[in-house]
């Protein structure tokens, strides 16, 4: 919001200009609506892929572009990603329980 606002009066608006601008920003923000950048090209994922097999294995991915959402969907694919996280890692712990095999997967 800080940076909207700086780049608002930067271009020399009025007064009653900057302070609709500055409102709209809050609003984008509780709203929902302002844009969330995920910036993580060139990173590395890994994943838990199940092959033809059916064995499990970690296969690495280059992450190739940034991500863009606004905060509203950001915060549901936060929720999504951890609980999905959490369900994976508990299925890999129950498969490695029952005592089969999981290719490239440390044990507990």
């Amino acid at each position: 919001m800080k940076d909207r606002a700086w780049v608002s009066s930067d271009k020399k608006v009025r007064s009653r200009t900057l302070k609709d601008e500055i409102r709209k920003c809050a609003e984008d923000i509780w709203g929902g609506s302002e844009t969330v950048t995920i910036g993580r090209t060139g990173q590395i994922r890994t994943l838990i892929d199940v092959g033809k097999d059916r064995k499990l294995k970690k296969v690495e991915k280059e992450i190739t572009r940034a991500y863009k959402t606004n905060v509203e969907a950001y915060a549901d694919m936060l929720a999504r990603t951890s609980t999905h996280g959490a369900y994976k890692r508990a299925e890999e712990l129950h498969i490695k329980r029952k005592g089969r095999t999981c290719g490239g997967l440390s044990g507990p």
